[in-house]
């Protein structure tokens, strides 16, 4: 991420982007609630800080889903690793949608093709 990305970010957004330069690698990670506190803002609002900044500004920041945590990648490893999880995660989630449903998950997702926008930006 360059300067003048950061500069146009939001405050929450920079000020989260800060805090997450001292979390490089998983045992550096930041807590949802470390920063929530440090910024006096809510959990929730720190959630959708971090989608932002994965989302909209294309930074790489991985969940550690059992800490609740977040870090930026040390290495190639841990990113694999994250798309690897973010991947299993997904497809558990669409099969209980599809069961809820009662199609199947061919159906579901002919579903989701005709929501998604033809490119992703």
């Amino acid at each position: 991420m360059n300067p003048k990305q950061i500069e146009q970010m939001n405050f929450n957004e920079g000020a989260v982007w800060d805090m997450l330069q001292t979390a490089r690698g998983k045992s550096n990670a930041i807590s949802r609630e470390a920063l929530a506190e440090a910024l006096n803002i809510s959990d929730r609002k720190i959630r959708e800080i971090v989608a932002a900044l994965i989302v909209d500004w294309g930074t790489i920041i991985i969940s550690d889903y059992r800490s609740g945590g977040y870090y930026l990648p040390s290495c190639e490893s841990e990113i694999e690793t994250y798309i690897h999880n973010l991947h299993s995660h997904g497809v558990s989630i669409l099969k209980r949608e599809a069961a809820i449903k009662k199609i199947d998950l061919a159906e579901l997702l002919a579903e989701y093709q005709m929501e998604l926008p033809l490119e992703v930006s």
